[in-house]
């Protein structure tokens, strides 16, 4: 799908399910945005607490990112499975699913082929990555909406990721957002939109449609999604038939009807997610002036060979001479949403840190949050149907244990570092104070006594610091002790009490590296910062970043330095 229905369509859909015009644009916004946010969009942890994650690559990240090896088979399947190839080729053993039998599809296609490098067979692996294969109205993007409507109300950004994907499931029926020769190549193309027999689409020409060519491997990037059928699934007027390589029989993709579906079940979607009433695919009625509206639209057809640009400029500009002849809910006719501007949320953010205000209320940031939420909300569901394709997590090195050796980073991109022994002012004691430098000390957070050393450390834990240098001796536990003065001393004191805060709202689960957190001192309800070269105290929120790493990334900001183990 393109613009014309994922910013249009959702923004009269939302409208439709009684939401107020300007929450529909926001809506309309976030779905569009899925379709725009790469890599080059993306802030780093430091500026937004957490890892963002892109929601599509681009030509040229898919084809350097695989000739130079640096865009794995698992890299691609995080982008495009969660975000835009839900899958549904499964009977789900975690919710109910009374239909798989009419959604399932069986491989029937060829099981073995020879290409000029290597040999492929339909093996245990190619028929997991079967099980990726789009398809709508399937148990996952039920309990998506679900998921939405008690999460995630509020959250505009993230309702239209939600009906992004959910949509997507009908144009991208068939395919799968992985790089797999027999799922997504197949045969002849033809177009039977308005003649039965038939009419061949031809690929590459001056006039022809584009699609991309013969991968080279089986799993080439030139495999993934619906690349071999170019933009046509994202055409809504097209009626056409091919036989795809996981099948031995023609299929008919009749994407008027599949689009007139997606609006309906984006309008159901929409209303249970607003009302908080249960979401029933198939259920769902809209208003039968309104329909024939979205119809004429959906079938307003355009000629092969136009140029995507204009091509998707004609179908929006379509939408907005249509919108205001539409009614809303209460009798009014719809204004057009505004123009979508791709850019606005990403530099909207950045003037917030310009100006040192809160970034937490930009819908840049809302919008990075749900699709980070996103894509583990993916994750965790298919790894409880058995479905472990989408490999690591953006966290690869996952959740902080207790007893586990960390760096501490501040967001002047300095570490806590090595401790340096001094006079303390107090009697003729020296004391050892750790400092803010560039290379890092391994610290641990230890446990108190009512937690064992090998759990995950949770939001609002009591832990104590250690530092792991052996010079110091036993003098090792992180302590406030004057009113300004962090050093280390031996355990046993109150002083020595800390919690550990999660700082960016909505995450759930343990505490995780690479994430921002607080750290309190439960004595005094201060928050260990940076003081110059030393460790200090603040009243106010002042977060760190624990890692493993010790020689950050680059952010996308501004090429600084950041702690971020996936870029």
């Amino acid at each position: 799908m393109d613009i014309d229905f994922h910013y249009y369509a959702t923004y009269v859909a939302a409208v439709t399910a009684g939401y107020s015009e300007q929450e529909s644009t926001t809506i309309a916004h976030a779905a569009q945005y899925i379709d725009d946010s790469d890599s080059s969009k993306l802030l780093g942890r430091v500026e937004l607490g957490f890892d963002a994650v892109p929601t599509v690559q681009t030509n040229d990240e898919l084809g350097w990112g695989r000739i130079t090896s640096a865009l794995s088979d698992g890299d691609l399947r995080r982008v495009w499975v969660p975000f835009h190839f839900v899958p549904g080729n499964f009977q789900s053993k975690i919710h109910p699913d009374p239909d798989y039998n009419l959604r399932v599809k069986p491989f029937t296609g060829r099981r073995q082929d020879s290409g000029l490098f290597d040999k492929w067979q339909y093996d245990a692996r190619a028929a997991e990555e079967f099980k990726l294969l789009c398809l709508p109205y399937s148990p996952i993007v039920v309990a998506m909406i679900a998921d939405t409507m008690q999460k995630y109300r509020d959250n505009l950004c993230m309702v239209g990721i939600r009906i992004h994907v959910l949509i997507d499931t009908f144009a991208h029926m068939y395919f799968a957002g992985t790089p797999a020769w027999h799922i997504n190549n197949m045969g002849d193309v033809y177009d039977i939109t308005e003649d039965k027999g038939g009419k061949k689409i031809s690929w590459g020409g001056l006039n022809d449609e584009w699609a991309t060519p013969d991968g080279t491997s089986y799993n080439s990037f030139f495999y993934t999604g619906h690349a071999r059928l170019g933009h046509l699934p994202d055409y809504p007027w097209v009626k056409y038939r091919y036989t795809p390589q996981w099948s031995n029989t023609p299929i008919v993709k009749d994407s008027r009807e599949e689009y007139t579906n997606a609006f309906v079940e984006m309008v159901g979607a929409l209303r249970a997610i607003r009302t908080g009433q249960a979401y029933v695919p198939r259920t769902t009625t809209v208003d039968p002036s309104l329909m024939s509206q979205v119809q004429k639209l959906i079938t307003a057809s355009l000629p092969f060979g136009m140029s995507y640009k204009n091509n998707t400029a004609n179908r929006m500009e379509k939408w907005r001479q249509m919108i205001p002849q539409m009614k809303r809910p209460d009798g009014k006719p719809m204004t057009a949403p505004e123009t979508y501007d791709v850019d606005v949320w990403l530099q909207q953010a950045r003037n917030c840190l310009a100006a040192h205000d809160p970034i937490e209320s930009t819908d840049y940031y809302k919008f990075n949050l749900g699709a980070y939420e996103h894509l583990m909300f993916v994750e965790r569901e298919l790894e409880r149907e058995g479905i472990k394709l989408l490999d690591a997590s953006p966290d690869k090195t996952g959740p902080i244990y207790l007893m586990q050796d960390l760096a501490l980073m501040s967001v002047e991109r300095k570490y806590i570092g090595p401790m340096k022994k001094q006079f303390s002012g107090v009697g003729a004691r020296n004391e050892y104070w750790p400092t803010m430098a560039e290379e890092p000390t391994t610290l641990q957070f230890l446990p108190d006594k009512a937690h064992l050393p090998d759990m995950p450390i949770q939001n609002n834990q009591e832990i104590r610091i250690a530092t792991t240098e052996t010079s110091v001796g036993k003098f090792k536990y992180l302590g406030y002790w004057k009113p300004t003065d962090a050093y280390y001393y031996s355990e046993g004191y109150d002083e020595q009490v800390w919690v550990v805060e999660r700082a960016t709202p909505n995450l759930t689960g343990p505490l995780v590296f690479g994430e921002r957190i607080y750290i309190k001192n439960k004595m005094n309800g201060q928050f260990l910062s940076p003081s110059g070269d030393w460790l200090g105290r603040s009243n106010k929120p002042y977060p760190w970043i624990a890692s493993t790493d010790k020689e950050p990334p680059t952010s996308a900001v501004d090429g600084r330095r950041i702690l971020d183990d996936d870029a």
